[in-house]
Order: structure tokens, then sequence, then C-alpha cells
């Protein structure tokens, strides 16, 4: 019996909602299942996952006009002997999917295991997929999409248990850090097959939503940067405009992943996770002048932050307002107010 035929159980995903799998990669410490003999139990398992919560957005997010957005899981499964021989996990098998009627796999008796899961969902950007279903370098490290486990790797994927995400914007080498897709992960360790038993893998977002609303400009052009890029990042990420009249920016950051395979308390880590960024503006008025300003906002992971900015022009002062909503899975609302005054030929600075 090969080894295919030898690994294969099934391992059947009922997609209950917008998810994503994420795989984390390891070192392979353990020993492979040997071959089963005549008695040895084999189980046919379904694998169900369940979204812990869901975001809560006032309307849907934004994306780049390509279409219906394309979504793509990652499952690693890893096994361990139930004996008491063995301490660690071993590689067991992983497959990248976008067609979760296709996932399947047999687990055998005398084992438990362990699965990662990962999903990737286009939204403002779109994963990087060639026209022969190969991924660029992250996180599917150049591997084929075939809707099937692969068993014959020693350590599955190299790049999963990370938000690195090669975009079609960062092109089939590079990578972005933090992009603009909708970014599930999930583990379920410790897993016995039997008969007619079902393993449910919880499933948390992992990153925040950013959405700026510019309400009026009174006169000239307003600049947005809103940069995500960190030191050492291939591509730069973030919410980036130009406005002559009111307008939004809108986007998912998929940011703040902690390996499970790593991290014992991974889903604490992702689900306390911040990150704090300054906008930047620069108000271009009808004379030319130019006046900048910035605020600093923290964002928190499954929390969409609102941004409103309110561009007036009839002081001489300079006035940012912040109202904050702290309940969990809702949007916190963060208010800009910047007043720059009347112009004339003598442009007058803010007060800060």
């Amino acid at each position: 019996m090969n080894n295919l035929l030898r690994c294969s159980v099934a391992l059947l995903f009922t997609a209950l909602t917008s998810l994503t799998f994420s795989s984390c990669s390891s070192e392979d410490d353990g020993v492979a299942p040997e071959t089963p003999n005549d008695e040895q139990t084999t189980y046919e398992v379904s694998l169900n996952l369940a979204e812990e919560y869901t975001e809560v957005t006032e309307e849907p997010l934004s994306r780049a006009g390509f279409g219906a957005p394309e979504k793509y899981y990652g499952i690693e499964v890893f096994c361990m002997k139930t004996d008491g021989s063995e301490s660690k996990y071993s590689f067991y098998a992983c497959g990248i999917f976008d067609n979760v009627a296709d996932m399947k796999i047999t687990l055998l008796g005398g084992y438990k295991y362990q699965f990662i899961c990962a999903s990737y969902e286009d939204d403002v950007d779109k994963m990087y997929i060639s026209g022969d279903k190969v991924f660029g370098k992250y996180p599917f490290v150049g591997s084929k999409l075939e809707n099937k486990f692969d068993m014959s790797g020693s350590n599955g994927f190299y790049g999963i248990n990370s938000t690195y995400t090669t975009t079609f914007a960062s092109t089939e080498y590079n990578y972005a850090k933090k992009p603009n897709l909708k970014v599930m992960y999930g583990c379920l360790s410790d897993f016995e097959p039997g008969n007619n038993k079902t393993a449910t893998i919880p499933m948390i977002r992992v990153g925040y939503g950013i959405k700026i609303i510019i309400n009026d400009i009174p006169d000239g052009s307003l600049n947005v940067s809103l940069s995500l890029k960190d030191h050492g990042d291939d591509f730069e990420t973030g919410l980036f405009g130009d406005f002559t009249e009111a307008g939004v920016l809108e986007a998912p950051v998929a940011d703040g992943l902690f390996s499970a395979w790593e991290y014992s308390d991974w889903e604490d880590r992702i689900k306390a996770y911040t990150s704090t960024k300054t906008i930047e503006f620069a108000w271009t008025r009808s004379n030319g002048y130019v006046q900048k300003f910035s605020k600093e906002v923290t964002f928190k992971n499954n929390v969409k932050t609102v941004v409103t900015v309110n561009l007036t022009g009839g002081a001489s002062e300079t006035g940012i307002g912040i109202s904050e909503e702290t309940a969990a899975m809702s949007d916190e609302n963060v208010s800009v107010d910047y007043d720059g005054g009347f112009m004339s030929d003598t442009p007058v600075e803010p007060q800060e």
C-alpha cells in the first residue's frame, strides 16, 4: 500500500462562514505513523470550522474591482502516538484548497492529531496565484493549488505561521507583511478520532479594519497617508488617497498572527494584539499653501476603527477630538476635527 493510501483519511471540512486557514511549519521531530496492519482501525472524521465571533461593520469592505473575492485555505495536520512513547507531534499531511468539499483525509487509530488552519480571502489586495495555480513566495512558498492533501513532505509549508502574503501588488517574489486581506486562524490539538466523531476547529479573526471618512473639503485638496510598513518590510501597505471632496478610504488589515505551534497562548495573544500608527494629513489650500496635521490611532484585533475627518476654515485654532467606543465586536470611532482658518494673502499657521 503506497504512502498516500496508507495515510489517507477523511477529513471533511464544512465551511460555516467566511473563514481563513493559516498553517504553521515545524521540525519533523516525531515519527510518522507506521503502515497500518489488518487489525488497525481507521476512522472517517468530519472537521467543522467554527468562528468564535463575527466582525461587525457598517457596510461591506470595499474591493479593488476584480470581481467576486477568492478564498484559499491552508491546513497542516500533525500526529502523535497515544501510548505515551512520543512527546512531540510529527508532520502528517498538508494541503491547499479553494473547494471545501475536496478537503478529505483518513486518520489512523492509536494516534492523536493536531490541525492548524488558516484562510485568506481577497479584498482590497488580491492574493498572488499564477495562471497554472502556483502561489508566490508567501504563505505557501510556491506550492500549487491542487485541492488535495500531500503526505510526502516532512514539515509542511514554510510561511503560513504569519500574515506575510504575496499579493499581485507586491509581485511574485516580494510580500506584504500586513496585507489588505481577510485572514482567520485556528488550531485543534489532541484530537482522537472515533466512530461518528466530529472535530471542530475554532477560528478567530486575525487583524482589524480601518475606515477613514472625509466629511467635507472647504477648498483645495486633502492628501491622506497611513503607512503600515515596518522596518525590513519588502512592500508598503496601508491606506493612501487624495480628495477634493467628501470620500472614504477603507480596508481590512491582516496583522498580529501568533503561531499556534510556537505559542501555547496564541489565541490570547491574537485577541489582545494592538498596533499604533499615525495618519498623516496634508491640506493644500486654494492658494497653494499646505497645512499638515496628523492623528495617532491604536488599532485593535477584530475592531474596525472609523476615523472621521472634519475640515473647516473660519478660525486660527486646531481642534482634534477623540470619541471611542470600547465595546467588543463594534466599530470604534475616532474624530479628527481640523479648523484651518480663512485663507488670506498671508497664511497663518494653526496653533498647536
